[in-house]
C-alpha cells in the first residue's frame, strides 16, 4: 500500500517553485514486497524525471519506518478463546488484516516468537462510527476501556504463563 501523506511545493500561485517535497507512506505485509515497491516508486520517480529533461536527478531519502503488524495465527486462536470466556462471545470481533504501521510487530520479530497486538474498544456510547483512533474528534471512554484491556491482558499473560 502507498499513500502520499503530503506534498509541498512553492510559496505563491503564480510563482513557479524549484523543488516539490513528496512523502508517502510504503507498506506490505512482507518485507520483500516493500522492497519491491521501493525499487518501483526510485524507478518511477527517476524515470520521470529523466524523460522531462530535470535539470538533476530526484532525492529519494528513506526513513525507516514502522512494518504492517502480523499476528500469528496460532497465538491469535489461543488468545481469542481466552477474550471470548472473559468478555464474551458478542463482544471479542475477528478483524481483517489492516496496513497500520505498529512498531510492537518488531519485537516478536527481533525475539523470535509468535506475536499478536489486540485491540480494546474504547469509544464512548453513542459515538460517531465514523470518527476514527487518530482523529481529534475520537474521545475514549477511560474506565471501562483500562478495565477492560487490563483484564485481557492479565488474562493473555496467565494463559501463556499456564496459569488458571
Amino acid at each position: 500500500m502507498i499513500t502520499v501523506g503530503s506534498f509541498h511545493a512553492g510559496t505563491k500561485h503564480n510563482i513557479i517553485p524549484n523543488d516539490a517535497k513528496l512523502q508517502l507512506t510504503v507498506r506490505s505485509y512482507e518485507a520483500e514486497v516493500r522492497e519491491k515497491l521501493m525499487s518501483e516508486i526510485r524507478h518511477l520517480a527517476e524515470s520521470i524525471s529523466e524523460a522531462h529533461h530535470a535539470p538533476k536527478k530526484p532525492e529519494i531519502t528513506l526513513v525507516d519506518s514502522c512494518p504492517a503488524g502480523y499476528h500469528d495465527p496460532a497465538l491469535s486462536e489461543r488468545l481469542i478463546g481466552v477474550f471470548e470466556r472473559l468478555l464474551g462471545k458478542d463482544k471479542v470481533t475477528r478483524e481483517e488484516p489492516v496496513m497500520g504501521g505498529e512498531d510492537f510487530g518488531l519485537f516478536a520479530k527481533h525475539f523470535g516468537v509468535p506475536g499478536l497486538q489486540f485491540r480494546v474498544g474504547g469509544a464512548k456510547p453513542n459515538h460517531d462510527p465514523e470518527v476514527g483512533l487518530h482523529s481529534s474528534k475520537w474521545a475514549v471512554d477511560p474506565e471501562p476501556t483500562l478495565r477492560t484491556g487490563t483484564a485481557a491482558f492479565a488474562r493473555a499473560c496467565l494463559e501463556l504463563l499456564g496459569k488458571k
